[in-house]
């Protein structure tokens, strides 16, 4: 056998392996979850430790295997590494032991990078990129339906999205790198929520909305630029319910809000943010629409007003004269927020709202301001 065949046996081994759960079984329970756990060192060579601080971290290396690393002493490698260190093995039965613990396991599918990638061009993602896109996002989707998703579906639920709509949207969950490989460039900051958009092929971006971000970062990453274009807004896929044929095409501020509305029998868009509320944005809404009677469904606070008027004005410069505004109730800050307190009425007004459409002039209250269209 080859050189190089061998080290793709070791990978495929590797690949199989639950880092993080052996960390455990070796190191004893990590202290912090995500990207925050922590192990003890396993190095004899590493002096006393009080276990109050774990130096060890573990994450995905460029081709896709998790690795661990002390930040005191500088001990690291795979898991046949930790092996050696804890148990004080050799080599080559830290490798038998490996190939015991995964003889049962499938060959999971990688994507890694290649070492010779260059950024995509800014029309299209390359294949590896959505090759390791689709990837992550089936991993994923398989997390939040199994035991480690529950932290993720108690969040989920308590924002009154369920079952039918999550499982349309392929919505997943993101234990972490040391838990979850994934390719250099996608997102990291987990434990999250990943709420991946598609086209007619598959995956063609996410957002992972972070259950305990930090203060001072956003509480949604995306993938960096290099590897996957921003798409600026996504259709939200609807479940197989009723739906009014006369209804209209609701945009929405965020993938929640459009996930919302999409519950309750709307097709929706979501923007990824109100920032993308431009002519370039109205231009693809007006082609999306085919027709359909434009629904504007923003946040209740400032930025969604400037959003709801900036649109409006460019949806009507484009000659889009069905476009209305759903208003929210009052105390509630936003789409999702409602469902949450009253589900009844939001399915009231996503079966109405897109009727008012149809008389010849609308008016769009916007804070005492008013166009009519």
């Amino acid at each position: 056998m080859t050189r190089p065949a061998l080290r793709r046996t070791r990978d495929e081994m590797l690949a199989c392996v639950d880092l993080a759960d052996l960390a455990d079984e070796l190191l004893g329970a990590a202290r912090g979850d995500g990207h925050r756990a922590r192990w003890a060192c396993p190095s004899p060579g590493h002096g006393p430790q009080t276990g109050r601080t774990p130096p060890v971290n573990i994450y995905t290396s460029r081709t896709g295997i998790a690795r661990w690393r002390c930040h005191a002493c500088g001990a690291g490698g795979t898991a046949i590494d930790l092996l050696m260190e804890a148990n004080g093995l050799s080599v080559g039965d830290a490798f038998a032991e490996i190939s015991k613990r995964t003889v049962e396991h499938p060959i999971p599918v990688r994507a890694p990078l290649p070492e010779n990638a260059r950024r995509p061009g800014p029309e299209h993602a390359s294949a590896w990129a959505r090759h390791a896109l689709n990837t992550y996002v089936a991993a994923c989707e398989e997390q939040l339906h199994g035991p480690a998703g529950r932290v993720a579906r108690d969040w989920l639920d308590a924002r009154g999205l369920r079952g039918p709509v999550l499982r349309a949207n392929r919505v997943g969950y993101d234990p972490g790198s040391n838990r979850l490989p994934r390719a250099k460039g996608l997102p990291w900051r987990a434990p999250a929520i990943v709420f991946p958009m598609f086209d007619a092929h598959g995956a063609v971006y996410l957002q992972a909305r972070t259950l305990e971000p930090d203060a001072a970062e956003p509480k949604y990453e995306n993938p960096a630029a290099w590897l996957l274009p921003n798409p600026r807004h996504t259709i939200v896929r609807t479940p197989e319910t009723p739906q009014d044929p006369a209804g209209g095409l609701y945009v929405c501020e965020g993938i929640p809000d459009a996930l919302s509305i999409a519950q309750n029998g709307g097709r929706a868009v979501a923007l990824l943010g109100t920032g993308v509320a431009d002519h370039r944005t109205a231009t693809w809404l007006r082609d999306q629409s085919h027709g359909m009677p434009l629904v504007l469904a923003f946040d209740a606070d400032s930025p969604g007003a400037r959003a709801t008027r900036d649109l409006a004005e460019r949806l009507n410069d484009l000659g889009c004269n069905a476009v209305t505004e759903l208003a929210l109730p009052a105390g509630i800050g936003d789409i999702n927020d409602w469902l949450v307190h009253d589900e009844p009425g939001l399915r009231v007004a996503v079966h109405t709202a897109a009727h008012a459409t149809h008389a010849p002039a609308v008016e769009i209250n916007l804070g005492g301001t008013e166009l009519d269209l």
